[in-house]
């Protein structure tokens, strides 16, 4: 049984993205944001940001999609879960009560952690275009205020 890298399962999304014709602004919703907590017993743990209305719509809308391109892709029929990073919180701690805390532990919470700063950080950049654009026309809308102004100026001018 082969793990699946995070190189891996982007590429599954993306093929789960072209192969089932999925809408740009739904696979960024829904698709990108989910992450692989971890493989075990021949099941794929998806960690998944957006709460239970949203572990419910991606079973019912992507469980077959994502199944058949694991599978596809991987070599390995695997079951999927679903779990919301609470449930990947209540784990890691109690684990680290138990002292049983692996290596793969961290590194799937440090994806997770890594996984959820570069949406954030993708999020500030499009805060960042949107307000260049709000600026780039206040100024354009206050030049051209500018420029009939001095026109009307203009005009008072050459008719007296």
């Amino acid at each position: 049984m082969a793990e699946i890298s995070a190189e891996t399962w982007k590429a599954i999304l993306e093929r789960v993205k072209e192969a089932f014709d999925i809408k740009e602004i739904t696979y960024r919703t829904w698709l990108e944001p989910l992450t692989v907590y971890e493989v075990k017993n021949n099941t794929v743990v998806v960690s998944v940001p957006t709460g239970q209305m949203g572990i419910d719509y991606i079973s019912k809308k992507f469980m077959f999609p994502l199944k058949a391109v694991i599978s596809e892709i991987t070599g390995t029929d695997y079951e999927i879960e679903f779990i919301l990073p609470e449930k990947v919180k209540e784990e890691t701690f109690r684990k680290a009560e138990t002292g049983k805390v692996e290596r793969t532990d961290v590194d799937n919470n440090n994806k997770v952690f890594e996984q959820a700063m570069e949406d954030t950080m993708r999020k500030i950049d499009v805060l960042i275009d949107k307000h260049d654009k709000v600026r780039f026309r206040s100024t354009l809308a206050l030049t051209l205020f500018g420029i009939v102004s001095l026109a009307a100026i203009g005009l008072r001018v050459t008719r007296r």
